[in-house]
């Protein structure tokens, strides 16, 4: 499994290098923005988990009761 980031090069490698149909060059754009998203939510999990370790994002509490 490529990365995500690998994956979109080489879609747009194959985009400059090849003479393809419209319709495979669709299905290369449609893929390279998939992996963009794919990207763009590690990326955005990565920033979250950041902001965990340095404690800027807190669970939310609330309260429970143990009794029933």
């Amino acid at each position: 499994m490529k990365s995500p980031l690998a994956s979109a090069k080489l879609n747009l490698q194959t985009l400059g290098k090849r003479n393809l149909s419209a319709e495979q060059q669709q299905m290369l754009v449609k893929n390279s923005e998939e992996d963009v998203a794919r990207l763009n939510e590690l990326v955005e999990k990565i920033l979250l988990s950041a902001k965990m370790d340095d404690r800027q994002v807190r669970a939310a509490e609330e309260e429970f009761d143990f009794s029933f």
